[in-house]
């Protein structure tokens, strides 16, 4: 069933993605940092990409999306790592004049 239904899937995956960030962003009024900025770019195109191949019947377009999908999971695996309270490698803030990656605007009265 996976294997048949997996673009469209996806295809949702990256929809529901796209919302959630843009609501954030756009109505919520949270400003994205650098590293959410890095995942969109890998996110957004996904919705064009699969939504092509599943109207085409394509299902070889994991050759295109799974590279983004595997960048775009680094990427967010090592922004959690930072918002979770481990030392940045690289500067997310550049010279204080971006939102912060590791500043919490979700859940921040919990205490991890």
């Amino acid at each position: 069933m996976l294997g048949k239904n997996g673009v469209l899937l996806s295809l949702s995956i990256a929809i529901a993605s796209t919302i959630f960030s843009l609501f954030h962003s756009e109505i919520a009024g949270f400003e994205p940092c650098k590293l959410c900025w890095l995942q969109r770019i890998f996110m957004y195109p996904q919705i064009v990409l699969l939504g092509i191949a599943w109207f085409k019947k394509d299902f070889k377009i994991v050759n295109y999306a799974l590279p983004l999908v595997i960048i775009g999971t680094i990427v967010a695996v090592y922004h959690n790592y930072i918002y979770y309270g481990g030392t940045s490698i690289f500067p997310c803030d550049a010279l204080s004049l971006g939102v912060s990656c590791a500043r919490r605007y979700v859940l921040s009265s919990c205490k991890v």
